[in-house]
C-alpha cells in the first residue's frame, strides 16, 4: 500500500459515473469505474449496467467498498470526493503492477496505490509475491475486499489535495499515518489495517500494520537515518492510539482529519503534525481543553515533544482556502 508518484499505463477513456443504490446520490458517491485485467493495457471504464450485471465477485466488493469510503467520508467529515470538491473517485480494479522491478511487473499486483499524477486509485488481486514460500499458498487475496485499505489510499489522495507534504521521511511517514488513521476510524473494531485482504487464518490476525502495536520504532530514539517511512509511520499512529485512548476513537478521527487538512503547513515533520493536531482540538474543543492536553501528552510520549510544554501559547494558524 503506498503513495506512487511515477505515471504509468495511463492511457484510459472517457468514463461513466456508477451511482450505487441512491437517486439522489452525495457527491461522494460518485465513482468512475475501471478494468485493467490484470495487465498493463489501458483500463477499461465500466457502466453500471456492466457492474450491475457482473459475476465478478472481486470488482462488485471493491466497488461495494469503495461506495462505503466514499460514504464515511462524507458522513463522517462533510468531505464530497476525495479533492474535497465533489469530484467522481477513479477506481482501478484488477490492477497490473507497474514496477518494471517487480517479479509482477505487467500481471496481478500485490498492492493497492494512489497515483498522484492521474489520480487514480488502483485495486491489484494478489499475484505471485502472495505466495507464502513455507506453504506454497497465498497469503493475501484481492486488496479490494479490505475496507481500512481503501481508506489506507484514499488518505493519500486527501492530503496529496490539501497539502504538499515530501513523500520520504517524516512526510512520507505522515502520509502513511494519516492513511492507516482513516482506515482505523472506517473499521473500527481493530487497530489492524489490511486483515481482510489476507486469506488464511494466522494471516489475518496479523494484518499488514497494527497502529496500538509498532513492530519497528516506539519512540523517536528508536528512529534510525534510514528508517522506511512505514515503520516510521508508527510514531505518529502511536500518538493517535493514545489520543484515542483518551478521548475515544472518533474525537481522535475529528482531530486528526482537522489538524491534517486545516492546520498541517506544507513540508510538514513530525513536530509541525503535533502543532497541527492540537491547533485542532483547541479549534474544536477550546483552548486549554483537556482534549488539547491529551493530545500535547500523547505526542510528547513518543518522544516528538519531549516536553509538552514546548506547544504552550502557539497560536492557532488555519490554512486559506
Amino acid at each position: 500500500m503506498q503513495l506512487q508518484g511515477r505515471d504509468t499505463h495511463m492511457d484510459i477513456a472517457t468514463t461513466s459515473s456508477i451511482l450505487r443504490g441512491r437517486k439522489d446520490p452525495a457527491p461522494s458517491s460518485l465513482l468512475n469505474v475501471y478494468d485493467q485485467g490484470n495487465t498493463l493495457d489501458a483500463p477499461k471504464p465500466l457502466t453500471a449496467a456492466d457492474i450491475k450485471s457482473s459475476t465478478d465477485k472481486v470488482l462488485r466488493d471493491t466497488v461495494t467498498n469503495a461506495s462505503k469510503m466514499l460514504d464515511f467520508l462524507h458522513t463522517e467529515f462533510g468531505r464530497k470526493g476525495l479533492d474535497g470538491k465533489g469530484t467522481p473517485m477513479d477506481l482501478v480494479v484488477h490492477a497490473g503492477e507497474p514496477d518494471p522491478s517487480s517479479d509482477e511487473y505487467g500481471g496481478a499486483m500485490t498492492n493497492a496505490y494512489w497515483n498522484m499524477q492521474t489520480k487514480k486509485m488502483y485495486i491489484g488481486d494478489s499475484g505471485p509475491a502472495a505466495i507464502n514460500p513455507e506453504t506454497g499458498k497465498a497469503d493475501f487475496g484481492p486488496f479490494g475486499r479490505s475496507l481500512d485499505v481503501m481508506a489506507h489510499e484514499a488518505g493519500h489522495a486527501i492530503l496529496n489535495s490539501e497539502v504538499k507534504l515530501k513523500l520520504s521521511g517524516q512526510g512520507g511517514a505522515l502520509h502513511e499515518s494519516f492513511g492507516d488513521v482513516l482506515g482505523a476510524l472506517i473499521d473500527p473494531y481493530d487497530w489492524q489495517i489490511g486483515e481482510d485482504a489476507k486469506i488464511n487464518e494466522q494471516a489475518k490476525r496479523v494484518g499488514f500494520r497494527n497502529l496500538s502495536r509498532p513492530t519497528v520504532v516506539h519512540h523517536m530514539k528508536d528512529v534510525q537515518p534510514n528508517t522506511e517511512v512505514h515503520d516510521l509511520a508508527d510514531i505518529p499512529n502511536l500518538a493517535a492510539v493514545r489520543v484515542a485512548d483518551e478521548l475515544g476513537r472518533k474525537n481522535m478521527g475529528q482531530i486528526w482529519y482537522q489538524g491534517f487538512t486545516d492546520f498541517l503547513p506544507a513540508n510538514a515533520n513530525f513536530p509541525e503534525a503535533a502543532m497541527a493536531t492540537v491547533q485542532a482540538a483547541e479549534a474544536i474543543y477550546g483552548n486549554g481543553s483537556r482534549q488539547s492536553a491529551a493530545v500535547r501528552d500523547a505526542w510528547a510520549s513518543v518522544g516528538v515533544l519531549e516536553a509538552a510544554a514546548k506547544l504552550s501559547g502557539l497560536a492557532a494558524t488555519k490554512k486559506s482556502a
